[in-house]
């Protein structure tokens, strides 16, 4: 019998999760290789072992790498991560870090507004293969990040625009990279 493909999943805090995300993907047959850099566990050296990766969110920065030294062990380890051509799918601070990793800058928003609670989430046609109608997704967050290069929005919504939430980078046809600064609810299917 075949060994199912393992997922890894990155959480930041002792006790996260991947919640429903976690579920959509175990009953599709993958098996979750889930780590906690802040706690201590190691990341892989390489992506061989894993069919792709989805980094979570956290009450940190993006930019907290001078202070805690486990999100510059991920930004590097994201780097290999994306070179290795295996679907990555960032959501909130995950996004933040991928975002950093691609040249773009994670700053607050310039009128200090913040985004907690549901919005709604409309596709674009960058995003029609992905999802295509509007999904109601919850967010907290006081950051966001421009778009970086090779980047296109597979949607649009929330106080945060024209700064970017959801984001694709790469060729849709060889296994593009995802980030999506919402935490994703109701809507996967």
């Amino acid at each position: 019998m075949p060994i199912a493909p393992s997922i890894l999943v990155i959480v930041h805090q002792e006790t996260s999760n991947p919640g429903l995300v976690g579920d959509k993907l175990r009953s599709r047959g993958y098996n979750l290789d889930i780590r906690c850099p802040a706690l201590g566990d190691a990341l892989p050296k390489t992506m061989a072992h894993h069919a792709g990766a989805i980094v979570f969110g956290g009450p940190m920065s993006a930019n907290d790498d001078d202070t805690l030294p486990f999100l510059r062990t991920e930004l590097d380890w994201i780097t290999m991560a994306v070179a290795s051509g295996r679907p990555y799918l960032g959501i909130c601070l995950g996004a933040q870090l991928l975002a950093r990793v691609l040249g773009a800058s994670v700053t607050p928003h310039p009128e200090g507004q913040r985004e907690i609670g549901y919005c709604d989430l409309q596709p674009t046609s960058t995003g029609s293969p992905y999802f295509t109608t509007p999904m109601a997704v919850y967010h907290w967050h006081s950051e966001g990040f421009a778009l970086p290069a090779g980047g296109g929005p597979p949607g649009r919504g929330g106080a945060a625009e024209p700064r970017r939430q959801p984001v694709r980078h790469g060729d849709a046809g060889q296994r593009p990279v995802h980030r999506l600064r919402r935490r994703i609810g109701a809507g996967l299917s």
